[in-house]
């Protein structure tokens, strides 16, 4: 099994997991952004995260979202470890820091199908980066040797253009869980 991490940063096989290597510079420049945004974010509510080769500012749990965003932008562009990293802000009441190298969700998936051959593949996601992502699968899918769906997981918190970028959508985890359990009922019953 293959994992794919951090927006496509990060690959877990054969027991250990690696850094795309034009990424692996980035690990102390993260660390000490995260360390400099603590001292300068104070709005209650704020969670901040470091996740290695990226971080995560969440605000959902902020009384204000709008201030709280607009906080968390500021002391970024003040910040010099934070300024020049990638910033993505995501739907889900988060900004995400993380290396300015030309890698995300689709870029991955591309990276997976060339480098294993696959000739299939399922990509569920339910938040804005995955239609990074969605894009990957569908334009591989223009190739007749590859086929492949992109599957929305709806949600109070979706963003209002996943739908679309989409070939099917599920309705929440519930939906996620049926349909992984007829897949795999499917997969024994053809073989």
């Amino acid at each position: 099994m293959i994992y794919i991490g951090n927006h496509g940063l990060e690959r877990w096989a054969g027991g250990h997991a690696e850094l795309i290597k034009d990424a692996q510079g980035y690990l102390s420049v993260i660390e000490a952004a995260i360390k400099e945004l603590g001292s300068l974010l104070s709005t209650e509510g704020l969670i901040i995260e470091n996740k290695g080769i990226t971080g995560s500012i969440h605000y959902r749990l902020c009384p204000d979202h709008q201030s709280a965003r607009q906080e968390i932008l500021t002391a970024i562009e003040n910040s010099p470890h934070a300024r020049n990293l990638r910033i993505l802000q995501e739907s889900k009441y988060s900004i995400n820091l993380l290396p300015p190298v030309k890698v995300d969700k689709g870029t991955a998936i591309l990276n997976l199908i060339r480098d294993y051959n696959l000739r299939g593949g399922i990509y569920l996601g339910d938040d804005v980066t995955d239609i990074y992502a969605f894009r990957a699968i569908r334009a591989a899918t223009r190739n007749p040797n590859f086929n492949g769906f992109a599957i929305g997981i709806a949600s109070q918190e979706m963003p209002r253009n996943l739908a679309e970028e989409t070939d099917f959508t599920l309705n929440g985890v519930d939906d996620v869980e049926r349909f992984l359990k007829w897949l795999y009922q499917t997969v024994l019953e053809l073989n």
